[in-house]
């Protein structure tokens, strides 16, 4: 049997192991009360996925975004966390900076790249004009004491400028400011002149450092397409189109076999050499931009060894065309092949297959970078990546292959007024992002 004392020493020792649980969710901020709703829920986790960043449960910001969900107002919701300094200092900035590098990755240095499209989100700038306009940003040396703020030697020479306003621990978002007027280097090495061809982040000198610097510049092409609208050169690879912009340093009988040729290699090459010259100004050499023109020229082609281009700081290595040498390499393997002779450009990549990857819709052809620019700018394949970034650096997963439908809807959305912040807030209040 048991006995009243047995019954009192359980009950006294349940509730002493109640209590001691109480005492410590109590230390860490839980009480029955506080158990979170669905709502509450969803608030939690759109905030850390806009900001980057997590915050309390008791924060106020959480329950007014939990009261505008249970009131379906998702979007309202999703924008009181943009007001939050990381979502431009952690959110906006890996966003861009997956664009600006070769390896496509989030874990990039602060870069004139990177400051422009932070800028042109917290600024509602049409985001078309990243990769037309003439400007960039830059950090506020009002702002920012001992700011390193040379043209030449921390803005086109060096990255300077902005380690250094990454290491002043301030708030992008409150020491960028806009400046009008991309520079280049001039023809003494020494000052800063107008740049004869911007195209916004295109232009930029973290963009053509990755991707400008030896090569042929074809690589301006394919990295463009690829961090623009999204599209791998094997995707747009398409055989059928005429090969007649194919430069002379392309074998057209590898393994002596122009079947093979005609089988691969055209694929790629057709369409990307038809759009290089787009860049045959330029050429990123002893750590700065060069611009055929500005820089003094100096012939390659009339040197013993011509494949040596190697040149001073003030000199451009150019062909008997003033354009770069780098577009004259390998003029041997096929000297019937193309000659780049300008920047006039013609995109061939237009066949009905390349029409419903990038969907143009302004001019294929054009002179220089900023024609090239505004080409890409004006596709629905620009609104379509933008969004596809947007959701992967929000959602922190890609498009399931059932969502056709919901990235059509957010691009649509997204074209009314191209508004880089209005897209977040978009893609961050689709239940499907939050996992509802």
């Amino acid at each position: 049997m048991v006995t009243v004392t047995t019954r009192i020493t359980k009950q006294t020792r349940r509730f002493a192991y109640f209590a001691s649980l109480l005492a410590i969710f109590s230390m860490i901020g839980f009480s029955p009360a506080s158990a979170q709703t669905d709502a509450e829920k969803h608030a939690l986790a759109m905030y850390r996925r806009v900001a980057g960043v997590r915050i309390s449960l008791d924060d106020p910001k959480i329950s007014q975004m939990a009261s505008l969900i249970s009131q379906g107002q998702f979007e309202n919701a999703a924008a009181i966390p943009t007001a939050d300094v990381n979502f431009y200092g952690i959110t906006v900035k890996e966003f861009a900076a997956k664009m600006s590098n070769r390896e496509l990755t989030v874990s990039a240095p602060l870069t004139d790249f990177v400051a422009t499209v932070i800028g042109i989100t917290r600024d509602g700038v049409d985001a078309r004009q990243m990769l037309t306009g003439d400007f960039y940003y830059a950090g506020d040396s009002g702002q920012i004491n001992n700011l390193p703020m040379d043209e030449v030697d921390d803005f086109l020479k060096s990255n300077a400028h902005y380690e250094a306003v990454e290491s002043s621990n301030q708030e992008l978002v409150d020491v960028l400011v806009r400046v009008d007027g991309q520079k280049l280097v001039g023809a003494d090495a020494q000052s800063a002149i107008p740049h004869r061809d911007p195209a916004g982040v295109i232009t930029s000198r973290s963009f053509m450092a990755a991707h400008a610097i030896d090569g042929t510049n074809r690589r301006l092409v394919e990295y463009s397409m690829k961090s623009f609208a999204c599209m791998e050169i094997t995707e747009w690879a398409d055989t059928s189109v005429a090969d007649v912009f194919v430069g002379r340093d392309v074998d057209r009988f590898p393994e002596g076999s122009n079947n093979r040729f005609q089988a691969t290699c055209k694929g790629c090459h057709a369409s990307m050499d038809s759009m290089r010259p787009a860049f045959a100004m330029v050429d990123f050499d002893t750590e700065y931009l060069k611009y055929a023109g500005v820089q003094n020229g100096v012939n390659i082609e009339l040197r013993n060894d011509p494949d040596n281009d190697v040149v001073d700081e003030d000199e451009i290595a150019v062909d008997s065309q003033g354009v770069p040498f780098k577009f004259t390499r390998a003029t041997d393997t096929f000297p019937e092949g193309y000659i780049v002779a300008s920047n006039e450009w013609t995109n061939l990549a237009t066949t009905r297959k390349h029409d419903k990857l990038f969907g143009w819709r302004s001019a294929t052809s054009g002179v220089g970078m900023g024609d090239f620019g505004k080409m890409i700018s004006e596709s629905k394949g620009f609104s379509s990546c933008m969004v596809k970034r947007a959701f992967e650096s929000v959602c922190k997963r890609g498009f399931n292959s059932d969502e056709d439908a919901l990235k059509e809807l957010l691009t649509t959305k997204f074209e009314q007024d191209y508004d880089f912040k209005n897209l977040f807030i978009s893609v961050a209040a689709r239940p499907e992002c939050l996992g509802m």
